[in-house]
């Protein structure tokens, strides 16, 4: 039980709204969202920039190897000199493309094309070479070589220095790509951030105000139905729970008050009269007797009170197992029929066998065994209490009716509250507490308890 002051707990309240933003659940998240969203885009881009560069990369391959098969296939068909001849004007051509070409004979010695430094051997090999530019003295070449028939070298290569700038553009790319998907997941998730904790302060906010007393307000939901809004929904229905526990609770003190004043009364009375009246050992033992019943009533209703109050705090539900519930129907029939019987009336039973359901035997037994003395109790002679259990449906079905003077239609949902007893019941016996303790029994068990017009008189039908 919190036995904080007010004070404190508005305190606390206001300081969960005003966390500081590295503890905030809400700027975490934020975080979080910001560095998953910079590194899937660190991902994007690095994919783009790598299969990129790989496809020049292979098309630049593929280029040379072509010029390079062509030079080879001259060579099978005129012969060295006409090699010789291609690759000079090839290399030498005012319009020259962008391959560099190479020819040595076998003794190292270069016979046409650009000079260069290569490995006599076949593949591809990576050779600096100057480039005449000031600001860029030195570039690669990426060559592939290939060593002919007569021990002649022939290579073409190209300039890297296309793929080298794509790469340093993609890479400023990629970074500047980064640095603006950071900034904008930080200002989305700083605009997240915000929108989250302004929207939970409007329930801290509510929340304060009820705990000062305001039990009428309820926090806003909209009709979009997230997260937040399921959270303002459950927030108003225990809100609303608390209200309607504390009406109850409030009624019930008044009703225990008002309904154990008159049997308290009457044993007052009947003490004081046999005070001063009784003169005989059997007048005190007649009041002593009486002054026992009263008590007892008395007692019986404390007994109830607290019996569904247990019941409706959920308490005995790891009581639950397997219950033949023809049986118990079936002894309850049983058990009621001689008294019905004795006063003019009569009881007829109609209950499926093999009916089995999860529950509490005893608790299942006063409830089916507080309707049938209900309505005997509230019926006249002559009239027929019906027993039913039927379990052809998909949920077991059971009903308690009479032939009696019935229920209203307005007061069958106030029958189920505390201390209610209609007039006609006030010369009957009773607490006003049997249909109540029914009541807590099937909302426990999950049962729906509805009372209908039998026409005449008052049915109760339970589903399982």
């Amino acid at each position: 039980m919190d036995v904080r002051s007010p004070p404190e707990q508005t305190q606390e309240a206001t300081s969960v709204s005003k966390l500081r933003w590295p503890r905030s659940l809400a700027f975490r998240l934020a975080l979080l969202y910001g560095v998953v969203f910079a590194a899937s885009a660190a991902i994007l881009i690095s994919i783009v920039y790598l299969t990129t560069i790989a496809s020049i990369v292979r098309q630049r391959d593929k280029a040379i190897s072509v010029e390079l098969m062509e030079l080879k296939g001259e060579l099978a068909e005129a012969g060295v000199g006409e090699v010789e001849r291609e690759v000079t004007t090839r290399d030498s051509a005012p319009d020259k493309s962008q391959f560099i070409y190479t020819l040595y004979d076998k003794d190292g010695r270069l016979i046409s094309g650009t000079p260069a430094r290569l490995v006599r051997r076949n593949g591809w090999s990576d050779v600096p070479a100057a480039s005449g530019d000031m600001d860029d003295q030195y570039h690669t070449i990426h060559y592939r070589t290939e060593v002919l028939p007569g021990g002649y070298l022939l290579a073409v290569g190209e300039d890297t220095d296309q793929v080298d700038d794509l790469r340093e553009f993609l890479s400023a790319a990629l970074i500047a790509g980064l640095g603006v998907a950071l900034v904008l997941a930080l200002a989305g998730g700083a605009v997240l951030s915000w929108t989250f904790r302004r929207r939970l302060g409007r329930v801290a906010a509510v929340c304060q105000e009820i705990m000062t007393g305001r039990l009428s307000l309820r926090v806003p939901a909209r009709p979009s139905g997230d997260e937040i809004d399921l959270l303002a929904t459950s927030v108003n229905s225990m809100l609303d729970r608390i209200v309607g526990l504390m009406d109850a609770l409030r009624q019930v003190s008044t009703d225990v008050a008002h309904d154990l004043r008159t049997p308290l009364a009457r044993l007052r009375q009947g003490l004081e009269a046999t005070k001063f009246k009784a003169k005989t050992t059997d007048e005190y033992a007649a009041a002593v007797d009486k002054a026992i019943g009263e008590a007892d009533t008395i007692l019986e209703t404390f007994t109830a009170l607290l019996r569904i109050a247990e019941l409706e705090a959920g308490t005995r539900r790891s009581a639950f197992r397997s219950v033949d519930l023809s049986h118990l129907f079936q002894t309850v029939a049983d058990a009621y029929t001689p008294p019905a019987e004795e006063n003019g009336q009569r009881i007829v039973a109609q209950i499926d066998p093999d009916i089995v359901v999860t529950g509490d035997s005893n608790l299942l037994t006063q409830m089916i065994a507080n309707l049938v003395a209900n309505a005997l109790r509230h019926s006249p002679r002559g009239t027929t209490v019906s027993i039913g259990l039927d379990g052809s449906g998909d949920h077991p079905a059971a009903i308690v009716a009479d032939d009696g003077p019935g229920i209203p239609d307005k007061d069958r949902a106030r029958v189920f509250q505390r201390f209610v007893r209609l007039e006609r019941s006030r010369t009957t016996p009773g607490s006003g507490l049997g249909l109540s303790l029914c009541a807590a029994i099937a909302d426990l068990h999950g049962v729906r308890l509805e009372l209908k017009d039998n026409h005449p008189g008052l049915r109760c039908e339970l589903t399982f």
